[in-house]
């Protein structure tokens, strides 16, 4: 019997058991839900369709910050995705329940779901099942911003909330933006930096909101546009002086926030820019009290910083630097190449031992002009012969 496809009174719930049922393998599939209470109603739903569920989700109610629950909600969070001990084996469904999840604490969550987008990979491996995202819909619209990468596999969207509810359609990942909307997007982020300036001093926090926006615009029109170094740098650019107005502020999560989304583009960036910003990324892991990953910024930027080393020149800038030797032709002195550690063996030998010593090699491959290096400034004149055996008459055989 064929089925048609499900109408749009089917309640939704119906349509995610369906869905459930006909999947195998890791899938997944995100569920707006209003609360936690209509999160705990659709998992037992899903329960009672006879699956066995396996819940990941953190029951708190103070307000998170970077510094005290950072360390937390990995533990709690994502930690549960990428280890396979911690799966139940009968179980057949993963729930990552984030209904608590409250617009107070958004960079939290958006720190946290840039942790996921990076370990994305790990996650469909270890989960291998389906994997239910149950959050409010303002919640999604941060998941699919900082896991662009993880939200573009998302299988089925279900909207569960309450009826009579304004529906929030899924959102469109960040930096999923047309070429043609670039410039729109240059323009908003120069208006808002130009209004921030009016807030300099007086109000920070609206400065800080302003440019942290700016940012946002610019970044996703750097990442529409990946092949403009213009665009990157100026978004990176935007980046530091958007984490400086927010640490203005005493806003330091939106600042790392911002910085950390700005790494991947930063990486790309010429050297000084990028130094920069593993500076600012430093100075605010150490705000953070992280001071491992501050000293992993610091040395990258410190690294950059140093000045190049003068090494020897290799094969290929000494063939660019001189005329290449002829076949056959004589081996000039300028073309040896110095062997500190054997001449001094050879001058040893020769001027303080004064041992017989003999040097073995190909035709043209440089004893003469060892031998010559290793007596430099040691041998006076007169003291000094070069015999030819080869110039001797052979004897008859």
């Amino acid at each position: 019997m064929t089925e048609h496809a499900p109408s749009d009174r089917e309640p939704e719930v119906e349509r995610l058991l369906r869905a459930l049922r006909r999947t195998a393998g890791f899938r997944l599939f995100t569920v707006a839900v209003d609360d936690p209470h209509g999160a705990e109603e659709l998992l037992s739903a899903v329960a009672a369709s006879g699956a066995v569920v396996h819940r990941v989700h953190f029951d708190h109610s103070m307000q998170l910050s970077l510094e005290s629950h950072g360390a937390l909600l990995t533990e709690r969070l994502l930690a549960p995705l990428i280890d396979p001990a911690r799966i139940p084996l009968n179980a057949s469904i993963v729930a990552l329940d984030l209904a608590n999840a409250l617009p107070r604490d958004e960079p939290v969550w958006l720190w946290l779901f840039e942790r996921l987008n990076e370990r994305r990979n790990v996650v469909t491996a270890t989960v291998r099942r389906p994997l239910l995202l149950l959050a409010s819909n303002t919640t999604l619209h941060w998941f699919a911003g900082s896991s662009p990468d993880f939200w573009s596999v998302v299988s089925a969207h279900f909207d569960c909330a309450p009826a009579g509810e304004a529906t929030v359609h899924p959102p469109t990942p960040r930096g999923a933006v047309s070429a043609r909307e670039v410039g729109a997007l240059l323009r908003e982020a120069a208006a808002l930096e130009e209004s921030s300036r009016q807030h300099a001093g007086a109000h920070p926090e609206a400065r800080a909101a302003q440019m942290l926006e700016a940012f946002e615009r610019r970044a996703a029109a750097a990442e529409a546009m990946p092949g403009d170094p213009t665009l990157r740098d100026e978004a990176v650019r935007s980046a530091i002086e958007a984490s400086e107005s927010a640490l203005q502020a005493d806003q330091p999560d939106r600042a790392l926030v911002a910085m950390e989304r700005a790494a991947p583009l930063a990486s790309a960036a010429d050297g000084a820019l990028r130094a920069r910003a593993w500076r600012a990324l430093a100075h605010l892991h150490d705000v953070r009290g992280d001071t491992t990953r501050a000293q992993r910024y610091r040395d990258r930027a410190e690294a950059l910083a140093e000045p190049p080393t003068t090494a020897a020149p290799t094969a290929g800038e000494c063939a660019v630097r001189r005329e290449a030797p002829t076949p056959n032709g004589a081996y000039r002195r300028e073309a040896c190449v110095a062997r500190p550690a054997l001449e001094k063996k050879v001058a040893e030998r020769l001027w303080e031992q004064r041992q017989p010593t003999a040097l073995v090699g190909a035709h043209g491959c440089g004893k003469s002009w060892l031998l010559d290096r290793a007596l430099d400034g040691r041998t006076t004149a007169g003291r000094r012969v070069h015999v030819d055996l080869d110039a001797l008459p052979r004897a008859p055989r």
